[in-house]
């Protein structure tokens, strides 16, 4: 890489959460992707976040017939301290009418924040399901932290 001599955009650190273990759920309230929790402490106030996320094929279960499961899936941030709440960063939903239907889900999140340094952050993904009567499937989740020097 060649410093493009304006200073900042370097990657300082990097947190790598990994976790292929299927679960399943059924509940209609958010519930933690087990292992999927990643914490950072930023060396500077002015420096920020990139969130890599990316979950395994979701589906539902065959447990409730095929009626239309709709799942979503957070990503939020909170901090080790409780000086801030809890921030939702992103969320998505799809919906599936089949058993064998399944898909994975991720996205990126540039997390300017404020006042980081010296704080550790943690970043969650989180999921529920709705409608139907089927439990939702998760093969596996994949979260990447990367302080950004501002």
């Amino acid at each position: 890489w060649e410093d493009a001599g304006g200073g900042g955009g370097k990657v300082v650190q990097v947190v790598n959460k990994f976790d292929a273990t299927e679960i399943t759920t059924n509940s209609s309230s958010y519930v933690d992707v087990f292992g999927a929790d990643a914490s950072i402490t930023l060396g500077s106030s002015d420096n920020h976040v990139v969130v890599l996320w990316s979950t395994g094929e979701m589906h539902q279960g065959n447990s409730g017939g095929a009626a239309v499961l709709t799942i979503y899936v957070d990503v939020r941030r909170e901090t080790t301290d409780y000086s801030q709440s809890a921030t939702v960063l992103e969320e998505q939903k799809f919906s599936v009418t089949s058993p064998d239907a399944g898909f994975p889900l991720g996205g990126s999140i540039y997390d300017a924040g404020s006042n980081f340094g010296g704080v550790t952050q943690t970043y969650q993904v989180r999921w529920k399901r709705s409608g139907g009567n089927n439990d939702s499937q998760m093969k596996g989740c994949s979260l990447i932290l990367m302080e950004i020097e501002a």
